[in-house]
């Protein structure tokens, strides 16, 4: 892991578990 789409994939991921 350490592509652009990774990182925002993760960002997506970690930003909907921040907003819940």
């Amino acid at each position: 892991t350490g592509t652009v789409y990774d990182i925002l994939r993760k960002a997506e991921f970690f930003k909907e578990r921040t907003s819940s």
